[in-house]
């Protein structure tokens, strides 16, 4: 799905910037490359949070079977305490996985602000609290 989503990015950016050499050559050859570094180092920064969000991921797994193991000891008191744990963690994952597409819609935004050409951007967010879309 997140290939996916990158190569419809490619392809939209591309097909734009082509449509920008038409116009100036050197706006697209700036552009051009200005995207490729930008589109891969947030491919970079993706990666990093996805691995961080299983290193949570594999940390509340440990936490779970470290309560659950107690769950047999003292039933009432420790059923609370694994649950605590649970969605602490719960949090954390959604809490950088919203932070690497705010921080993405925030670049899409402000980059396509500048253009003269009418441009449609779009951005899903992982919450529902702020649910704004750029305009021009």
């Amino acid at each position: 799905k997140n290939a996916a989503r990158a190569g419809i990015l490619l392809y939209y950016y591309y097909c734009y910037y082509y449509y920008c050499c038409c116009c100036c050559c050197c706006c697209y050859y700036y552009f051009y490359f200005y995207y490729y570094y930008y589109y891969y180092y947030y491919y970079y920064y993706y990666y990093y949070y996805y691995f961080y969000y299983y290193y949570y991921y594999y940390y509340y797994l440990y936490y779970y079977y470290y309560y659950y193991y107690y769950y047999y000891y003292d039933n009432y008191y420790y059923y609370f305490y694994y649950y605590y744990y649970y969605y602490y963690y719960y949090y954390y994952y959604y809490y950088y996985y919203y932070y690497y597409y705010y921080y993405y819609y925030c670049y899409c935004y402000n980059f396509t602000s500048t253009t003269t050409t009418s441009t449609t951007t779009t951005s899903t967010l992982t919450t529902t609290d702020d649910q704004r879309t750029p305009t021009d």
